[in-house]
């Protein structure tokens, strides 16, 4: 069956998949705040399997489609192979994020059905980007996945972590969406048209304004870059990943991802293929930083575990002695480790300083001067684990004033 987009029903055709989630996710909505599944303590789990039956009801409208072709490259949404095989990597995306949520939503006590249905959306959003065509309808479709996913990264209003990362993801993407507009923008000035194929047709034939193109194209790579968090802009990605759902985390990770790099490779390998000169140097160069700072990063973070994990070793053995009754030696140890250990085990180290310094001056073998030098050490480091005896026993000696 071909569709050539002379009717609106040719368009509900090509996004029947989209509309087949859009309509389950209100029937998700709207059964999470009705009554018996507010009542119903095992909602989110039966909530989760009908968003599922959903999914599967998509995958099939999206197997479907392969016996549809379309007719041209003008639509402002396209009907192609690339598409089709987008929307799996998203349902499957989808799929698995319901499955790893059921437990998740149920033991955090989340809205199920806001939760499920924004997962929906977010989806839908991605696969609008995966078919668009248009500039404008990516840039529609993006926001449709990213106004989902700031609510689902705050979405655990027990979790002050989700409170933060849902906002600072919010006003990160709002300040990543100026980029993108901005270079819609320029790429409409330069070349007369947002239409990817238009687009190509104007550099090609050389009308396009070459300036406005660059900066355009400069701007409209940031944008995706911040989706993907190609360093410079991945700054967002530690705390948000951190502080968002486990399940939402897995999400973003993979189909947020994924969504970006689809559109990416429709917008630049079609309509800028004729500007690959352009580009190419500016995309080089963000691959490389970005892997180079991820070498370094997970160098760096190997280096502190080892560390981290030596000074552990290093504690537990000094500990030992502590058992032992070896105070002396205890006590010069942790001398030591003090000055070399992380911020992590300082205060526990410090605390058990102190107790050797303690146990050393009660020994009844040392003399009262003796005792009111260690009395004074341990003054040094805590004055409120002194008793008001071993305190007068310093004072008398005229140790720590």
């Amino acid at each position: 069956m071909p569709l050539d987009f002379s009717s609106q029903a040719h368009f509900l055709i090509a996004l029947a998949p989209e509309f087949v989630l859009s309509v389950w996710g209100m029937v998700i909505l709207l059964l999470g705040v009705s009554r018996r599944q507010l009542a119903n303590p095992d909602a989110a789990i039966d909530l989760g399997w009908m968003s599922l039956i959903g999914v599967l009801v998509a995958a099939s409208v999206n197997g479907w489609l392969y016996g549809i072709s379309e007719v041209g490259t003008h639509s402002m949404i396209a009907l192609d192979p690339f598409a089709l095989f987008a929307n799996w990597i998203f349902l499957a995306a989808l799929g698995l994020g319901i499955l790893i949520s059921l437990a998740y939503v149920k033991k955090q006590q989340l809205q199920a059905g806001e939760f499920y249905g924004l997962l929906i959306y977010a989806t839908v959003g991605l696969m609008v980007m995966a078919a668009a065509r248009d500039l404008i309808v990516i840039f529609l479709g993006l926001e449709v996945m990213s106004i989902a996913v700031y609510a689902l990264t705050a979405m655990n209003r027990r979790d002050r972590k989700s409170a933060e990362a849902g906002l600072k993801y919010f006003l990160l993407g709002a300040f990543a969406t100026g980029f993108f507009l901005y270079g819609l923008a320029l790429i409409y000035g330069a070349t007369g048209s947002t239409h990817i194929a238009r687009i190509a047709g104007a550099i090609a034939g050389g009308t396009a304004h070459e300036a406005l193109l660059g900066f355009g194209i400069a701007l409209l790579a940031v944008g995706f870059a911040f989706k993907v968090s190609a360093v410079p802009f991945h700054m967002w990605a530690p705390d948000v990943y951190e502080g968002a759902p486990t399940p939402v985390t897995a999400f973003m990770a993979v189909a947020v991802k994924a969504g970006a790099f689809v559109a990416f490779l429709r917008v630049f390998t079609v309509a800028f293929e004729g500007a690959y000169e352009t580009w190419w140097a500016i995309l080089w160069w963000l691959a490389v930083i970005t892997m180079v700072v991820a070498v370094l990063v997970i160098i760096g973070a190997a280096v502190y575990r080892f560390n981290l994990q030596s000074g552990a070793n290093e504690f537990n053995r000094i500990v030992a002695m502590m058992n032992d009754r070896d105070f002396r030696e205890a006590a010069t140890a942790w001398e030591t480790f003090v000055e070399d250990c992380s911020r992590r085990f300082r205060d526990d180290a410090n605390e058990n300083l102190v107790e050797c310094y303690l146990a050393i001056g009660n020994d009844p073998g040392v003399s009262a001067k003796e005792q009111a030098e260690w009395y004074a050490k341990a003054h040094a480091i805590d004055p409120g684990k002194l008793t008001e005896r071993q305190r007068e026993t310093m004072e008398l000696f005229g140790e720590g004033q």
